[in-house]
């Protein structure tokens, strides 16, 4: 980091410190009793924090990506539960090089425990390592990474760390080139090259640390991401600590929040039917990217089973073309079948979501919301004309966003049946970059098996097989990419849209109390401060 860098970041500091103590002073002011718990949270955070002289980096991501192999290649301890299966269940912390690493629960794997505690320790981190598999993204790992990185903005003090290479067959540097591309596709319309990235296999570096083997410490790639980690630390180390204080002080603004409105408006009614509808939401989108990931992984895994089997007739088999058509119209048919199985899906799905969402404008708790409004404007309740104004903009606004949402879910369904060729995931497409290179390296194999007759030649041969089931598994991955890409698109145009509505009509609502809670307003105001620093500290990284 450079000398101005520096200065600014000195700069930044002196102005998070007083925000802090006016947060702290305001929570302590106002008489409603929970403040004292939100005050008291606050105060012990920030101070452990401006305690702990030394920097954080939290290993976070999918729950089997080997992030406690990883820690424990990078620490040299050998005492880190290690399991194939959920086997971290709190945060654990050990010491690397004056820096503390924390080891998260796995995310995302039905855990909403596991998940709650990783969340905690990503806003209390100042750096985060998040982890993948080969497999790289499923949907609901790359939906969330998106909202983590980009929407909560830690794009810029996070890498990207792939894990479990060796699982995998085929050339190191051809299946990195082939994992870019996916994380590339995943990613749009982000850039890959605006996070740091790393491949490598955990289990590799601690077998080759352990026997004193120097190739497989080499090709484990681990080196490179130790290189790649001190890169981060040295050139954001100073502002991801700065941007610590701010997002824990960002936390507590908004429990503050919340109890000052509960506090303020009494009924809860239509916050509550916000949640709800953004509950549903959520959990249609979670089911719909299991299945996009069951026929994802379900298609990986056959198309990867025909490039072993082609690969097996080489040196082996005299009627090689014939195999080879059979394979190719066997790939071909899996991924025509994963098209069809994910069409239905989604059409499926957002008609179960357009009922679902039916239903909640027919629930009895909307109901007896309507219901109040119509008392409160035919006398039967007495309400002040400011409170009764209130209520009816609620109904309305709650009205249209069900309207809106209905529209957007028949969008939704039109998306769920359009051609599977505009989808962009058809396998004449694929194929047609395959075909070639397939029939070249077939006729390699053909040679091959008319020559090992005379000789030998088993290095070739194995040479031929690997290059088969290298291409296989590019055009298994390539097929993946393009269901997250499909599915991406689905989210994006039907969910990520919902939330925009819901949360418009969230914050309008706050905006409408925060005029009449003076309590609201300067939480408003102190939560505005933050944020314009904390967008100081992202382009002061750059």
């Amino acid at each position: 980091m450079n000398i101005s860098a520096i200065l600014e970041a000195q700069e930044i500091n002196l102005k998070i410190t007083p925000l802090v103590a006016e947060l702290s002073k305001l929570l302590l002011e106002v008489d409603i009793e929970e403040f004292d718990r939100v005050q008291q949270g606050l105060v012990e955070d920030i101070k452990e924090h401006q305690e702990r002289a030394s920097l954080t980096v939290a290993f976070v991501g999918q729950y089997n990506a080997g992030k406690s192999t990883t820690i424990s290649a990078l620490t040299g301890r050998r005492d880190i539960r290690i399991d194939s299966d959920v086997a971290t269940n709190e945060t654990s912390i050990y010491q690397w090089n004056g820096i503390k690493v924390i080891d998260t629960p796995g995310l995302f794997a039905d855990r909403s425990d596991h998940d709650e505690i990783t969340y905690n320790a990503i806003e209390r981190a100042d750096l985060l390592v998040f982890c993948l598999t080969y497999m790289l993204f499923d949907s609901i790992t790359a939906s969330n990474f998106k909202k983590l990185a980009y929407e909560r903005d830690y794009r810029w003090k996070m890498m990207l760390l792939v894990n479990k290479m060796s699982d995998e067959a085929g050339n190191e540097l051809q299946k990195i080139a082939s994992y870019k591309e996916s994380l590339a596709l995943a990613l749009q319309p982000n850039r890959l090259d605006e996070i740091p990235l790393s491949f490598i296999d955990a289990r590799d570096y601690c077998e080759g640390c352990d026997s004193d083997d120097d190739l497989l410490q080499e090709i484990s790639y681990f080196p490179d991401f130790i290189a790649t980690l001190n890169g981060l630390i040295r050139d954001k180390g100073i502002l991801a600590k700065l941007d610590t204080p701010i997002r824990i002080c960002l936390g507590y603004i908004d429990e503050a929040k919340s109890i000052a409105r509960r506090d303020k408006i009494k009924d809860d009614t239509f916050f509550e039917l916000l949640d709800r509808f953004k509950r549903r939401a959520d959990k249609s989108r979670s089911h719909l990217a299991t299945i996009f990931d069951e026929v994802s992984i379900d298609t990986y895994r056959q198309i990867i089973a025909e490039g072993d089997c082609l690969a097996d007739c080489i040196g082996r088999d005299k009627n090689l073309e014939s195999k080879i058509e059979i394979h190719i119209h066997n790939t071909r048919k899996i991924i025509g079948s994963a098209n069809r199985i994910v069409q239905s899906k989604i059409e499926d799905e957002l008609r179960l979501m357009q009922d679902e969402l039916d239903k909640l404008s027919n629930s009895d708790l909307f109901l007896a919301f309507q219901s109040r409004l119509e008392a409160a404007e035919s006398g039967k309740i007495p309400l002040p004309d400011l409170d009764r104004e209130r209520l009816k903009k609620q109904v309305e606004s709650f009205r249209d966003l069900s309207a809106a949402a209905q529209g957007l879910t028949a969008v939704g369904v039109g998306i769920g049946a359009m051609d599977l060729g505009l989808l962009g995931f058809g396998a004449a497409e694929v194929f047609f970059n395959f075909l070639g290179p397939v029939v070249a390296i077939a006729g390699i194999g053909m040679a091959i098996y008319q020559k090992s007759q005379q000789q030998e030649n088993e290095d070739k041969i194995i040479v031929a097989r690997s290059n088969i089931q290298t291409k296989f598994a590019e055009i298994a991955r390539g097929t993946a990419s393009n269901l997250k890409q499909n599915l991406n698109k689905v989210e994006y145009d039907f969910y990520d849209k919902i939330y925009v509505l819901v949360s418009g009509a969230r914050q309008k609502e706050e905006e409408i109390i925060a005029a009449s809670s003076e309590t609201m307003k300067k939480l408003l105001v102190i939560e505005k401060k933050l944020e314009i620093i904390r967008r100081q500290l992202t382009r002061t990284s750059v």
